[in-house]
């Protein structure tokens, strides 16, 4: 199983920190995670070295970078737009993921066959609607909520309805019955055959100017991903919360059962410690080691022990 992980940010050390403990979990889980594929787009307005620092961890992690113009012109947007394209045919499974992620156990036997055996899309729904504020400067449409959005895209994209059979994962128990979404995923991971990841990107490119001129938000590339299955013809699994579990108490408390079965943790939350700053900064690591945690904070923190033996992972 030749597997492949792809992620895309900005040339930050808290990014380099995040995506070196990615690898260091890959490593520590073996077989095909340590020889898995790890790809990461960055942008920035030129290329850059990577630090001194986070060389060694960096030998076995492939860096891009988008090109310097179209970072200039589109900014962030640039590695988003790059990301899909760096899937390799040769892989038999490709997993976008962002770099606040860490994988604690292996991916499911019965995942990874019916992943690479069809050609689909897997993700976990995301948690709530999409905010519906976009950027200073760009076009708004006045939405009185996310249905309208869901009805406008759908209009403007596919002109017809979308079918939106999901509830967001974290608004479970206080649904009204018109809050519902199509195949609305957290980015933190969508999984698919190379193929379908690079057919899923190319349409999301299309039609990203459409969904830009309804909203144009951070939220725009997710928006297009249910579309631009859709056009494309491409089938799609919505996966437990296990395969993208956020460390967060509402989590916790409406899928209990997940929290002793988490794959993939996604430690974006900023109540308890600093994503950006506890696998880059000694004193901040070794706060995080002793909090007073509890569930899934708990859950990834062992992990996080057990993968650095409790020690600073990292030179400073």
């Amino acid at each position: 199983m030749r597997l492949e992980f792809l992620m895309c940010g900005s040339p930050t050390d808290a990014f380099w920190s995040q995506a070196a403990m990615f690898r260091v979990g890959l490593d520590a889980l073996g077989g095909a995670y340590a020889s898995a594929r790890q790809a990461l787009c960055l942008g920035a307005p030129g290329e850059q070295s990577i630090p001194d620092r986070w060389r060694p961890w960096f030998e076995r992690i492939e860096v891009q970078w988008t090109d310097e113009a179209e970072y200039r012109e589109r900014g962030g947007h640039a590695q988003n737009s790059a990301l899909y394209g760096m899937s390799d045919s040769s892989a038999d499974l490709s997993i976008i993921c962002d770099a606040d992620t860490l994988l604690l156990r292996p991916l499911p036997d019965e995942f990874l066959e019916r992943s690479t055996a069809a050609p689909a899309v897997s993700g976990v729904i995301a948690h709530y609607p999409p905010p519906l504020s976009a950027y200073p400067g760009t076009p708004v449409r006045s939405l009185a909520g996310a249905d309208q959005l869901w009805d406008a895209l759908s209009e403007e994209i596919l002109g017809r309805p979308i079918v939106r059979p999901y509830g967001y994962t974290l608004l479970k128990g206080s649904v009204r019955a018109g809050e519902r979404c199509p195949f609305y995923v957290n980015h933190g991971f969508i999984a698919g055959p190379p193929g379908s990841i690079a057919a899923l990107g190319d349409q999301v490119q299309q039609i990203l100017p459409q969904v830009r001129g309804i909203l144009d938000n951070d939220f725009c590339y997710q928006l297009a991903i249910p579309y631009a299955l859709e056009r494309a013809g491409i089938d799609h699994h919505v996966l437990p919360m296990r395969f993208n579990y956020p460390l967060d108490p509402v989590c916790d408390r409406l899928y209990p059962r997940e929290v002793c079965d988490i794959r993939v943790a996604h430690y974006l939350r900023p109540e308890l410690f600093d994503r950006h700053r506890i696998f880059a900064e000694t004193e901040a690591f070794h706060r995080f080691m002793t909090l007073p945690l509890v569930e899934s904070n708990e859950v990834f923190r062992d992990a996080v022990r057990r993968l650095t033996d409790g020690r600073f992972p990292f030179p400073e």
